[in-house]
């Protein structure tokens, strides 16, 4: 904890905070921002800036590197857990293209030399992604988000 409770703002970092969150382009990516408070630990800042070093590298020089933002899946899921409710197709479609995302990403770490991005790909190697969840709801959705014939 750090004294007083109002440092944040004595300093100037609540300002901070407001201008990344400027550049956030989802819901998600705001409510991390809010939950990000000062860093005392130099081995985790070390480790975040070396991701966004890497993130820059990727950005400036993969020119087949491409990002969708992701959508929230956390309302979606949390509806799916409720026995006898159910998912709205918009919800099928965040789920569908959170999942190709993830699918991407893998793909592009995989085939990325090694020695790079090392502290990125520490970040998704332990996700698992099924593919028959993405394979059957690409069966039952067109790619417009219709259910097909």
């Amino acid at each position: 904890m750090i004294y007083p409770e109002n440092f944040e703002s004595k300093i100037g970092f609540d300002q901070v905070r407001t201008r990344v969150k400027n550049y956030c382009e989802t819901s998600m990516g705001i409510d991390l921002v809010d939950q990000i408070s000062m860093y005392t630990d130099k081995s985790g800042i070390v480790i975040l800036l070396a991701e966004v070093y890497e993130y820059i590298q990727i950005l400036e020089t993969e020119k087949s590197f491409s990002l969708e933002a992701g959508e929230d899946i956390s309302k979606a899921l949390s509806r799916g857990q409720i026995e006898g409710s159910f998912l709205e197709i918009q919800d099928f479609l965040i789920i569908r293209n959170n999942l190709k995302t993830i699918k991407l990403l893998q793909i592009f770490f995989s085939k990325a030399k090694p020695e790079l991005y090392q502290n990125l790909k520490a970040l998704i190697k332990d996700i698992s992604v099924y593919p028959f969840i993405q394979d059957r709801l690409d069966a039952i959705l067109n790619k417009h988000g219709s259910i097909r014939d």
